[in-house]
């Protein structure tokens, strides 16, 4: 039996770019504190959390606490994909998107 390594089911905590902020986990930042302090929109972090790649931990007051790793994650490989508007980055359980290509074009 072959098996693709490529195939085996990942979780966002098993990847490198996730492993590198996992010191993170746990501690809560909020929205716009997120977007400051990784130097992204406010809206690209709102819209992360609303599709679930980054965890809600809790409320500040009227603030919403988001898990900081996720966030970090999430800016890492961002970043690594030269991000662009409408671009998909994630799959839905939140590991990298890979667009599936033609393995028997020349």
């Amino acid at each position: 039996m072959v098996v693709i390594k490529d195939s085996l089911p990942t979780r966002k905590e098993d990847l490198p770019e996730y492993k590198k902020n996992a010191h993170l986990k746990d501690v809560g930042i909020g929205i716009s504190d997120a977007a400051r302090k990784y130097d992204i929109s406010v809206s690209t972090v709102h819209q992360w959390a609303q599709n679930g790649y980054i965890a809600r931990l809790g409320m500040e007051g009227k603030k919403v606490l988001l898990d900081e790793a996720d966030v970090a994650y999430c800016v890492e490989i961002y970043n690594s994909r030269g991000a662009t508007p409408k671009r998909r980055l994630f799959n839905p359980d939140g590991t990298p998107y890979k667009p599936k290509t033609n393995s028997l074009a020349s």
